[in-house]
């Protein structure tokens, strides 16, 4: 797992952003160091288990479904911008030719409001939903609609809780991550709100 770190947060995306337009292709809320972190911290309290189906929604360069395959989740990632899909797939096999395994990780191009399958997967089978406030409530909204009870939603953000998503979404823990090396990112102190569909 060190690798996965070593290979994600060394890019520097502050002085090397791909851009379009002017407008970086990459928006990056959080170092790999920080969702392995995070992502460890609720298997380890049992909110998460390896071998559940995990869905980032909004996948930027692939780096959070890269440190949820490396802990035994069967990872998806979603990503709307055509270009940031095409770059984030770059990324993925360049982090597999620098020794990070990337092969249990699947990235598609679309839009996870919308989708009715994700890589094959109906979204009311995905079990874990991540999202780093992108459209966050739009999301949360989906998931009370369509998900099964038991799905969890993964909430990346800088304030320690946030207020109910939905009244069928309950919080169930938040992990403090805290990366003052992170280069980049939005902000290096964040935490993981794990909210359960009841």
């Amino acid at each position: 797992m060190a690798s996965l770190v070593e290979f994600y947060d060394s890019y520097n995306y502050e002085g090397d952003h791909e851009t379009l337009n002017g407008m970086p292709l990459i928006y990056l809320p959080v170092s790999a160091k920080n969702i392995l972190a995070g992502l460890s911290a609720l298997i380890e309290d049992g909110i998460i288990s390896p071998g559940q189906s995990f869905l980032d929604a909004g996948a930027g360069d692939g780096r959070v479904g890269a440190a949820a395959a490396s802990l035994g989740l069967m990872a998806q990632g979603i990503e709307l911008n055509v270009e940031t899909f095409g770059m984030s797939v770059q990324r993925l096999k360049q982090a597999e030719a620098n020794g990070v395994p990337t092969k249990n990780v699947t990235l598609n191009q679309g839009d996870f409001l919308a989708e009715k399958q994700i890589g094959g997967i109906p979204f009311e089978q995905i079990h874990i939903i991540y999202n780093y406030h992108n459209n966050w409530d739009g999301l949360s909204k989906r998931i009370a609609k369509e998900s099964p009870k038991g799905t969890i939603f993964l909430y990346y953000t800088n304030q320690e809780r946030q207020p109910e998503l939905s009244s069928a979404l309950k919080f169930v823990l938040g992990v403090e991550v805290n990366d003052k090396a992170a280069k980049g990112m939005i902000f290096e102190k964040g935490y993981l709100l794990a909210y359960r569909l009841d």
